[in-house]
């Protein structure tokens, strides 16, 4: 049985192939709760945007990168259901990631994830018929972008429902066979039983308690001799050491720590990575990260010292990001 389209989500989601249950071997347990995820979706909360889901259907289909804008094909045929298409683009406010441009419309997302993607070229050439597992990947955008740039197929997990349905509304329209999204976190990615030949894991890490255990999940969703792509907010210090905010860090609660360069490079390597490249280190700035009207609430300008904005409005030094890449020991 297909587990994947004979689901509640077979109503509305693009009929494609199920990519986990042909790349990999998840256990019971993790396919029981799988089912168990996906059916907890028909709840009073999503019926509107299910039934505006299930009302758009296009039939023209395909997606392109355009400047880093992911851009489906417009179906003409929809002009009339336009009005559907704003209203669940609506329901499904914050984007986060992006930018999109569906049927037309354009979706300015809180993120401008293609600034980031840009620092992975020095990576691009290993994506090349590579299996992508992309962790804590959000609505799905450096997924569609790394088949786009030639990998054999992206499997992105996030275990956020709302970013589930953004990811299959582009799946409408760019009808991606190769792309999958699984309504998972970091904790299950040992019982899917998938390794991939790159795992991305980008922006969760000092989300976590134990960034150890973090690096450990990332391993087992790899290949031995597979490349680990890890991005992460860090400081500035030549030492190895980290933050630990007190209590928030830019006014969020789940900042648990930011390692400096140097101690993210030796996380990895305690963690048994080896090679290990930092591939990027720059500061997040205010073009890349805001308010938009598609993510109306507080972003990175209202988390900096309005009189400083090299600090955060608790006094600790404001936001870069660091890519790390390394390799599993083969």
């Amino acid at each position: 049985m297909d587990i994947f389209i004979n689901t509640f989500l077979s109503e509305f989601v693009f009929k494609r192939k199920d990519l986990l249950l042909d790349l990999g071997a998840p256990t019971a347990e993790y396919l029981t709760k799988r089912i168990n995820k996906i059916q907890d979706l028909d709840r009073s909360v999503w019926a509107h945007v299910s039934d505006l889901m299930r009302r758009i259907n296009p039939t023209e289909s395909g997606y392109v990168n355009n400047n880093g804008v992911l851009e489906t094909l417009v179906d003409q045929a929809l002009a009339e259901k336009s009005e559907d298409l704003i209203e669940l683009l609506k329901n499904l406010i914050p984007w986060r990631k992006g930018p999109w441009r569906i049927n037309g419309i354009d979706i300015d997302a809180e993120w401008r994830s293609n600034i980031k993607y840009q620092e992975l070229n020095t990576v691009l050439p290993y994506l090349k018929n590579s299996s992508i597992l992309d962790i804590g990947g959000g609505n799905g955008y450096y997924s569609f972008r790394a088949v786009l740039d030639g990998a054999a197929s992206a499997i992105c997990l996030d275990p956020s429902e709302k970013f589930l349905y953004q990811f299959e509304l582009f799946q409408k329209f760019a009808c991606a066979p190769s792309v999958h999204f699984e309504l998972a976190g970091l904790e299950d990615v040992a019982s899917m039983g998938f390794e991939a030949d790159v795992v991305l894991c980008m922006g969760i890490l000092y989300h976590h308690r134990d960034p150890l255990g973090v690096l450990s999940s990332c391993s087992a969703g790899l290949k031995p001799g597979g490349l680990l792509v890890l991005e992460s907010m860090t400081i500035d210090d030549d030492r190895s050491i980290c933050l630990f905010p007190e209590d928030r860090y830019a006014m969020a609660r789940n900042v648990y720590f930011l390692p400096s360069t140097t101690a993210m490079v030796s996380l990895c390597k305690r963690a048994g990575y080896q090679d290990v490249d930092v591939i990027s280190d720059r500061p997040t700035t205010l073009d890349e990260q805001r308010t938009t009207e598609w993510m109306p609430f507080k972003s990175l300008k209202e988390f900096l010292d309005p009189d400083d904005i090299k600090k955060t409005v608790e006094g600790y030094p404001a936001p870069k990001r660091t890519i790390v890449v390394c390799k599993k020991r083969g």
